[in-house]
């Protein structure tokens, strides 16, 4: 018999192992929370705690967290792979194209054809292209918070390879630096960017590749300087605050909500594939012995201590029963009628915080007409375009860094009247389809006859064509098909098209 303190200590001992049990499932809670400080709470609604500290002064280890969490989110779950994806596709989609805006047509041409061939070569280690930098810009904004892109001079190089001592020309290049490498030291307050007095940014660093434990636990200074107008810093900054200094990842908000509704889905699989078949139910009478299967019936004791009757199902089993005899299939009956309302309900809340309609992450447009696909893509559109602008002027910093290069080194000649604004340009940034083409179409050119758009306006918003290689393309057609003689039809089948040459008069000599 135990002792009186043997009885403490068991006691002791279970409540311990309670407290700790009850530890880990509060840590499971908010393992996808960077910290308590995040997660909000009844007491700091109502304004009865004083909040710790802001989070634009996360720690660094503070956002490593949030960083890992949301990159195996992104691996892992289909759900934030597609809002990923949805959201660099509206965003970026295969990269932006220039188009040259001064009033130098010449200067134009020339420069759209030096920037096609160097654009894909930007990339300092040559794997990609223009549209996949921008891509992967996207992506390292949402899911780490911010991205660097440090600009690099490549030297010069030969123009002919087989002409190595002839003349030469200076190369161009971008590094992409990912958020976990800006850092100074591996300091939990290190954000990796030196500031003026005024909150300009001065230095920015750039740590090794893969840490060095060693240095992770000294006051090492691994970052190499890199000057504030050689480095470019794209990053998230949730409500636009004015002292952030450096990003926070965008997905971090759904991410909760993501591992809940992950649960939920797989739970209810698991209840599905359990209850595919429950048994059956029969409505026989029993043989002669008093067993309804006979030899096949046996009794067996389950773990409860109970015995049942148990007869093994096999494939092609056959029931030969009497007229007034019966067997029915217990079937399942999971999920059940609310459940796909509800989990839609979850798609949606999940994309709310990114401005994603439920249609276009998860492809689902049970339920809607062309007027609420219409208005669910136009409040979509919002948040997009306002991605664009702010990653056109990232791009946009880019080519005019090379164009000044390109100006100053190799050899790009910019005329007088527009040495001032040679830089100008416009990008043409992804579009959205049509959803119902003819009624698009027919607003659109009601648009155009009141003056209320253009001819490029339209293009761009159902796609990035540009108006001139528009026009350029059908001229080309159009010659092509008169060289042939094939017949040419231009506008809409059943209107008059005029020709300009005609002056309203009747030929009478045709007559």
């Amino acid at each position: 018999m135990a002792t009186l303190e043997q009885q403490a200590a068991n006691a002791a001992l279970r409540r311990q192992i309670a407290s700790d049990k009850a530890a880990t499932a509060d840590s499971k809670r908010y393992a996808q929370f960077v910290n308590k400080n995040i997660k909000s709470t009844r007491k700091r609604r109502g304004g009865a705690t004083v909040p710790g500290t802001a989070e634009r002064d996360m720690t660094t280890m503070d956002r490593q967290k949030a960083m890992a969490n949301a990159r195996q989110k992104v691996e892992e779950s289909p759900l934030a792979y597609s809002i990923m994806q949805t959201i660099v596709d509206n965003i970026v989609g295969p990269g932006y194209r220039l188009s040259m805006i001064t009033e130098d047509p010449e200067f134009n041409k020339e420069t759209e054809f030096r920037w096609s061939l160097a654009k894909d070569k930007l990339d300092v280690r040559q794997v990609r292209p223009w549209g996949q930098l921008q891509r992967m810009w996207g992506y390292r904004k949402y899911i780490d918070g911010d991205v660097g892109i440090r600009l690099l001079d490549g030297g010069d190089v030969p123009v002919d390879s087989e002409k190595p001592d002839g003349e030469t020309k200076r190369l161009s290049s971008v590094q992409t630096i990912e958020a976990d490498r800006i850092r100074k030291t591996f300091s939990s307050n290190d954000v990796g960017i030196d500031f003026s007095d005024f909150g300009a940014a001065e230095t920015y660093y750039v740590g090794p590749r893969t840490p060095n434990p060693e240095m992770r636990s000294s006051n090492a200074t691994p970052g190499t300087p890199v000057p504030a107008k050689d480095f470019i810093l794209y990053a998230n900054y949730p409500h636009e605050r004015a002292e952030r200094q450096r990003g926070v990842c965008q997905i971090l908000q759904t991410l909760q909500v993501l591992t809940d509704f992950e649960a939920l889905i797989e739970n209810m699989s698991l209840k599905v594939e359990n209850e595919t078949f429950m048994g059956l139910k029969f409505k026989m009478a029993p043989a002669g012995d008093g067993k309804l299967w006979g030899a096949a019936e046996t009794n067996q004791r389950d773990e409860q201590g109970t015995t049942r009757k148990h007869v093994k199902m096999v494939a092609g089993m056959n029931l030969r029963m009497d007229m007034d005899e019966d067997a029915e299939v217990l079937e399942s009956k999971s999920p059940p009628g609310q459940w796909i309302p509800f989990v839609r309900w979850l798609a949606r809340y999940t994309g709310a915080p990114l401005g994603l309609p439920l249609m276009m992450f998860m492809m689902d447009t049970e339920g809607l007409n062309y007027s609420s696909m219409r208005g669910q893509l136009e409040m979509a559109k919002r948040r997009f375009r306002v991605e664009q602008a702010g990653l056109s002027k990232i791009s946009s910093r880019i080519f005019q860094w090379w164009l000044s290069r390109e100006v100053k080194h190799n050899g790009l000649k910019v005329p007088i009247k527009i040495e001032r604004t040679y830089w100008a340009h416009s990008w043409g940034t992804p579009g959205w389809p049509y959803l119902d083409p003819l009624k698009e179409i027919q607003a659109t050119g009601l648009a155009m006859d009141r003056m209320l758009t253009t001819h490029q306006a339209a293009l761009q918003e159902a796609g990035d064509k540009d108006f001139e290689d528009v026009v350029a393309q059908a001229t080309k057609e159009r010659d092509m098909l008169a060289a042939a003689g094939l017949p040419t039809i231009i506008g809409v089948p059943g209107t008059t098209i005029i020709d300009p040459d005609d002056d309203g008069e009747d030929d009478k000599e045709d007559e």
